[in-house]
């Protein structure tokens, strides 16, 4: 084979690696996150209760950023109502409450614009969702929490932050405030289902409280906060799988040999 032929062949691949490149980046890019701590029982071997999905470029928009959290039913019974309930199984109105992430301030990125939007038509449908900031019962206060104020919970829980430019699956991938222990990433409220727990809950929200305290109850626990990932290290939380990024070392290597090739041509 000539130098030639040699030359358009390296030339070729390096232009297709080139454009695996660009489309890796013009593709949504996505991430999902395993929510395996929780603040009511011990579940063995730390059991992946909630997935949280994180895409880019799959919203309304090109630059719209989606998650989707989903409770693991593999996990959660969720076979038809009956008057005995066994650990973990649903009651009538099991579903996500509430979810809380974090931006990155940091990242130099407007956020003035930022919002959110859910899915049109669904059933249930999002009509009693909110957000804003607050805390998810220990594990710190979270930038945005999206949440049901009525009895509309969902599973999965979508929606999809609109009107940042430039934000990525990274950008809302950063640690609580105020934790009393450690910072997550993500934190999850499911409720309706049978934890095999009994403790004190307040009658509102359902959040921990003292023996004694108004509208303190002691009662059979039907919701738990899930978590994952460790804020403090910097790194990605504990869980996530990333996207690979072979494509991106295959692509550079093909252009490295282009350019080597190109300067024997000339020597």
């Amino acid at each position: 084979m000539s130098t030639s032929e040699i030359n358009k062949g390296l030339t070729l691949a390096a232009l297709l690696a080139g454009g695996m490149i660009a489309a890796s980046g013009a593709n949504a890019a996505s991430a999902t996150y395993v929510l395996n701590i929780n603040n009511v029982f011990t579940a063995p071997g730390a059991d992946d209760f909630v997935y949280v999905t994180v895409e880019d470029g799959t919203g309304l928009h090109a630059d719209d950023i989606k998650f989707t959290v989903d409770a693991n039913n593999s996990l959660f019974n969720t076979t038809p109502f009956e008057d005995t309930q066994s650990v973990y199984q649903t009651f009538e109105n099991f579903g996500i409450q509430s979810f809380g992430f974090n931006i990155d301030v940091e990242s130099g990125l407007n956020f003035a614009s930022l919002a959110i939007e859910y899915p049109v038509g669904s059933t249930p449908s999002y009509d009693s969702w909110s957000d804003d900031s607050r805390n998810q019962n220990g594990y710190g206060r979270f930038d945005l929490v999206v949440r049901d104020g009525g009895s509309s919970r969902q599973d999965p829980l979508m929606f999809w932050i609109t009107g940042v430019d430039g934000d990525t699956i990274n950008t809302y991938s950063t640690a609580s405030q105020n934790s009393s222990n450690t910072n997550y990433w993500f934190a999850a409220h499911v409720t309706d289902f049978n934890t095999g727990e009994y403790g004190y809950r307040d009658d509102t929200e359902g959040n921990e409280c003292a023996e004694g305290a108004d509208g303190c109850i002691y009662q059979l626990l039907t919701s738990a906060y899930f978590t994952g990932g460790d804020g403090e290290g910097g790194g990605p939380p504990a869980g996530v799988i990333p996207v690979p990024a072979a494509v991106w070392l295959f692509g550079s290597g093909l252009l490295g040999l282009v350019g080597v090739a190109r300067r024997r041509k000339v020597s």
